[in-house]
């Protein structure tokens, strides 16, 4: 059984026009021009999620194993404006679902493995809890995402590398006017209404070395042998250019991000303590993050700043 509970409270946001800047993520904005008056109401959140789960594995002669899962979850979700906004569009929802998930392996060598999984899960949306929609915080009916996956792992002593592909089918939801020529208003509410289903296919490899000096990939992760426990992570985060209009009129260039992390376990009796620690965004980059188009409207998203953080978890 997991639980886990998010409480987010905030206050109300300065979303004013303050003048033009430009993609490049350059352009400065004098100061006279600042207008942090927050006349814009936000969303206050309380959602609890609360999982049960049964999982098996079996062992099918020499060289195949299977694995089996099922998971039942149970989500409680409200949320509430803060105190500029509109009472009436609190939401308070409850959903259930219950996913399965299967595996089957065979290994070829000592070191190499092949495999293949089957996977859902499931798709909690809600319709925007904003001016101008219909039905606003209402949730959609429960649907069901799919996902194949198969691959090949490699591993020898400190050293594991593999190759994946996979295909994922998902529902996906649109925002749409009754009439789309018509600026939205009272009477030309938004509809969130499902659109079909969004098709991935893909190819993705990974490899993980102990020694992290000699890491050359994504993500190195480094078990320091005179403490153990202790772990220190390295990571990279690229991301290509991206469109920023339907018509590819204009673009953000690509962005590449490093992060360090530390974790350390620690024993105390029956209890686990797992402390972490890291760095995001070490060399404080600054690039637009992604540009997601909606409402005949471009809205660029800055990479976070550079990003301290700790965190200690407790296991009993």
């Amino acid at each position: 059984m997991l639980e886990s509970v998010f409480t987010g409270r905030f206050n109300d946001e300065a979303y004013n026009f303050v003048g033009i800047g430009s993609s490049d993520g350059q352009t400065i904005i004098p100061v006279s021009q600042d207008n942090p008056t927050p006349g814009t109401p936000n969303t206050d959140r309380t959602e609890r999620s609360t999982e049960f789960y049964l999982r098996d594995a079996i062992e099918l002669g020499a060289d195949w194993s299977a694995w089996a899962g099922l998971r039942h979850t149970r989500l409680h979700r409200q949320t509430a404006p803060t105190p500029s906004g509109d009472a009436t569009t609190a939401t308070d929802y409850r959903q259930s679902f219950t996913t399965p998930w299967l595996a089957v392996s065979r290994q070829l060598t000592a070191h190499d493995m092949v495999y293949v999984s089957w996977g859902e899960g499931a798709e909690s949306s809600v319709t925007p809890n904003a001016p101008f929609y219909k039905d606003k915080g209402m949730p959609e009916p429960l649907t069901l995402s799919r996902q194949w996956e198969g691959g090949f792992k490699h591993a020898i002593g400190a050293y594991q590398w593999g190759v994946a592909v996979y295909d994922i089918t998902q529902p996906q939801y649109v925002d749409v006017l009754p009439d789309p020529i018509q600026s939205p208003s009272d009477t030309n509410e938004y509809l969130h209404v499902r659109d079909g289903n969004k098709h991935s296919r893909g190819i993705e490899g990974e490899a993980q070395t102990r020694v992290a000096e000699r890491s050359v990939k994504l993500l190195a992760d480094y078990a320091v042998s005179a403490l153990p426990g202790l772990g220190v992570m390295a990571n990279m985060a690229y991301e290509g250019p991206r469109e920023v209009f339907p018509d590819d009129s204009a673009r953000i260039p690509g962005w590449t991000r490093w992060d360090l992390g530390a974790r350390y376990t620690q024993s105390l009796g029956a209890a686990t303590l797992v402390w972490r620690a890291g760095i995001d965004n070490l060399f404080d980059r600054r690039a637009w993050r992604e540009a997601p188009y909606q409402y005949s409207h471009a809205y660029l998203f800055p990479l976070e700043p550079r990003t301290f953080h700790a965190s200690v978890e407790a296991k009993f």
